[in-house]
């Protein structure tokens, strides 16, 4: 936000949890938040809105990006067995439709 203009507490005012900006919007406090599908739908999970319930108005960034973070000394082979069920798990359609019960 700062390297394209915009100035803390002028145009944008800093939470230490994203719910805090999900209820200010709602309450219509603010007129933004931003977050990627899934983090925006899982942090509305408990709470009387849902993830349809707000606009997608335009993309940050053309770019998505999961990722499992592992300890540096974590053996090699166990990361491959991580990525093999990833990817089973994609092939399966699992991942769709976990994301589905979130998005709606």
């Amino acid at each position: 936000m700062k390297s394209k203009g915009f100035e803390a507490e002028n145009h944008y005012w800093p939470v230490s949890e994203v719910e805090q900006n999900l209820r200010k919007i709602f309450l219509q406090r603010i007129d933004l938040v931003f977050g990627s599908d899934m983090t925006l739908a899982f942090r509305l999970k408990n709470s009387i809105h849902k993830f349809s319930d707000l606009e997608k108005v335009f993309l940050l960034a053309d770019q998505e990006g999961y990722y499992i973070a592992v300890n540096k000394d974590t053996p090699d082979r166990l990361i491959t067995k991580l990525q093999m069920a990833f990817d089973a798990l994609i092939q399966e359609g699992l991942r769709e439709q976990i994301q589905s019960r979130y998005l709606q």
